[in-house]
């Protein structure tokens, strides 16, 4: 169940990204604030958890009372990772602005993770992360990025930044070895299909 229902997952979202027919904005608004509020639901829900387990101990099997809970929060928090780890994919995609932009993002993404994943490693071998503490702080980093996080998204699909902001992404024009501007959203129709105008 563990990986049958993250592809399962990716595959949905992978097609509501890609669907070309819905502007980039509203595809990734749409995506971003249900990725947010349902990793939070889930996040909440294994803070509870990990709270109660804390003081009780308990040992499950697939007939004891509270399985389902306890197991069901493993497999969504799978499908959080990978939910998350491809809408990233998304980002860089519109945020780079060549292939190998869209390498060296992509580099970073990975390299960031195995840090994490080292550190994660060892923190889990003290008793206070073990039992709690590493639910505790994954739920505060994920709050803490929320809103770095929507302040590159917001621009996704605007025809133009806001004053001074230099934050925008570059992608939404791009222009490649042959001198044709690429424009997706700023210069595309209104469902945000790309079109191609001579430079």
């Amino acid at each position: 169940m563990s990986g049958i229902v993250p592809v399962i997952g990716g595959n949905i979202l992978g097609y509501w990204l890609d669907r070309n027919s819905i502007s980039l904005k509203i595809r990734s608004r749409v995506a971003f604030w249900t990725l947010v509020i349902i990793q939070g639901a889930w996040w909440t829900w294994a803070t509870v958890l990990v709270t109660r387990f804390k003081e009780t101990k308990p040992t499950f099997d697939w007939t004891t009372p509270g399985f389902g809970a306890a197991f069901g929060v493993f497999v969504f928090l799978a499908m959080g990772f990978q939910l998350n780890y491809l809408f990233l994919y998304f980002i860089v995609h519109n945020i780079a602005e060549s292939d190998e932009e869209i390498i060296r993002y992509a580099a970073l993404i990975r390299g960031t993770e195995s840090a994490w994943e080292a550190l994660s490693y060892g923190l889990e071998s003290l008793t206070l992360f073990t039992e709690a503490g590493g639910v505790y702080m994954s739920f505060a980093i994920w709050a803490v990025a929320i809103y770095p996080a929507w302040h590159l998204l917001r621009h996704f699909g605007v025809h133009r930044p806001l004053v001074g902001d230099e934050s925008y992404p570059a992608s939404i024009e791009r222009v490649d070895e042959k001198g044709v501007i690429s424009s997706g959203t700023s210069s595309g129709d209104e469902a945000g299909n790309e079109k191609t105008v001579e430079a």
